[in-house]
């Protein structure tokens, strides 16, 4: 019998308190452990976008892909650049080395873009486009409902996400698959050339009706109200019925928008479809702060 086992034998109670605090460190030990699918990996490199609308690729080189080039170049850090010019689009991808600081090369790459936009075409504005992982999403949740599209994108909108954004370690829950409308005007040329319809004040009316301005607060004997002056709609009627200068024969008068136009509310385009067994769905991506487990 060897001498550590007499050892043993000798102390088998410290033996086997022993034993049962390594089972219980490891345990605790275990249970603050991350549990990662995917570990939290940034790749040192970003992309930078530019819309051009209706410019050609040799266009849209010249005018915007060089000279994001040429100023991205001088930025600290940066070891490789490669673009891609296509119509209306630049795409350009830059890679740095692994261990800089992906949030000051991505700041500095920023500043770069912003001290030339002066030279730029005055609708291009690029986005620099970076991340990691972290914003894959750790969980997809697909939402169905015997009731209307409209009803169930309202409930999920309203209720569910504002709940899973409260727990805790979720960074963003974001919605795909969900109805959205919007409002369409077409107008009628023939009305606004007969009624003496100026088309490009339509876009001011519009403007100066559709728009709510924070004016103050208004002090009752119990509480204090929020006042704004204008106000928004909620229907296509309401819009409808908005009133724009004009004239007939010489005769300056008012026309309401649904004379001039038609004003109508209508689903817009899908982007994406979301369905579960055959049912139209709405599907719930769920992504995770850096830190959570």
């Amino acid at each position: 019998m060897s001498r550590l086992t007499r050892l043993s034998l000798a102390n088998r109670s410290v033996v086997l308190m022993l034993a049962l605090l390594t089972v219980l460190a490891g345990a605790l030990a275990a249970k603050s452990l991350k549990q990662e699918l995917i570990p939290n990996i940034a790749t040192p490199m970003g992309t930078i976008i530019s819309i051009y609308p209706g410019a050609s690729p040799s266009t849209v080189e010249s005018d915007v892909t060089k000279k994001i080039e040429d100023a991205v170049k001088a930025v600290d850090g940066v070891t490789d650049i490669n673009s891609t010019s296509a119509s209306n689009t630049s795409t350009i991808n830059v890679e740095w080395e692994y261990g800089e600081d992906d949030d000051k090369i991505t700041s500095d790459i920023r500043s770069a873009i912003d001290g030339i936009s002066s030279d730029l075409p005055e609708t291009v504005d690029p986005e620099v486009i970076t991340g990691s992982f972290d914003d894959v999403p750790v969980l997809l949740i697909a939402v169905s409902s015997a009731s209307d599209d409209t009803t169930l994108a309202n409930d999920v909108d309203d209720l569910i996400v504002p709940a899973l954004k409260k727990v805790a370690g979720v960074r963003d829950v974001s919605v795909a698959g969900d109805e959205e409308r919007e409002i369409v005007i077409t107008f009628d040329q023939a009305k606004l050339n007969e009624r003496s319809v100026d088309p490009s004040t339509l876009r001011q009316v519009l403007a100066a009706n559709l728009s709510a301005i924070p004016s103050g607060t208004m002090k009752t004997g119990r509480e204090n109200l929020d006042v704004q002056t204008g106000h928004t709609f909620r229907s296509a009627e309401e819009i409808g019925n908005i009133e724009i200068q004009g004239s007939i024969k010489n005769e300056s008068r008012t026309y309401k928008l649904n004379e001039l136009a038609t004003v109508e509310e209508r689903p817009v385009d899908d982007s994406s479809i979301s369905r579960v067994d055959g049912r139209d769905a709405v599907t719930l991506s769920i992504t995770k702060d850096p830190s959570s487990n």
